[in-house]
């Protein structure tokens, strides 16, 4: 009987211990998840701090900070003067078409059939061309223009303001592939996209 009682304690210790292990490395996530975000957002890499606030709210969910910097960043992306090179693809599975920089225009195959904002804004220009079947959607952030076109319907109009990853309308499909044309404008200059937008 005592022997029974003995390895019972045991266990129950063995899984308090294992209880407080796990405690700790997720205060250690969190902990460690605001120290590289603060020390991003101090350079000015508003995109890789936003990943990492997330992160943080992970972990801790409840936490007001990481949240309240995630909009800080959102604010600060949506400025006149910034503009990442490190954008997600604005396709889920996302690669590069052999024409890839055909005119200017960073043209992407994607499985999927949705467009995502790759930075948060405003919706600046929604045209529709009834006869190709086609619409093109500007995204404003600031001084930088985002262009989405070869889309077959929107889930945003005129106007809406749109954060960063949220589905802005359906690619068009071109054979067996989803083709979305993307390109990027500073002003009136035309920027590189293949070198701020990275897909696969």
């Amino acid at each position: 009987m005592n022997r029974i009682i003995l390895v019972a304690v045991f266990t129950l210790g063995s899984f308090a211990c294992y209880g407080q292990k796990d405690s700790t490395k997720h205060m250690v996530t969190y902990e460690q998840s605001i120290s590289k975000a603060d020390m991003a957002f101090a350079g000015k890499d508003y995109l890789v701090a936003k990943r990492f606030y997330k992160l943080a709210l992970i972990a801790k969910p409840a936490e007001t900070y990481p949240q309240n910097q995630v909009d800080v960043c959102d604010k600060k992306m949506a400025s006149d003067s910034w503009m990442a090179t490190d954008l997600n693809c604005p396709c889920n599975k996302g690669k590069e078409a052999p024409l890839k920089n055909f005119g200017d225009i960073y043209t992407i195959t994607s499985d999927d059939s949705i467009a995502h904002a790759v930075l948060p804004g405003s919706v600046a220009s929604y045209t529709r061309d009834s006869v190709a079947n086609n619409t093109t959607i500007v995204v404003k952030h600031g001084k930088y223009m985002a262009t989405y076109s070869n889309l077959k319907s929107a889930n945003v109009k005129l106007g809406d303001d749109v954060k960063e990853g949220q589905a802005l309308g359906v690619i068009r499909k071109q054979g067996s592939d989803y083709v979305l044309n993307f390109s990027l404008w500073h002003g009136k200059e035309k920027e590189d996209a293949i070198k701020n937008v990275h897909c696969k």
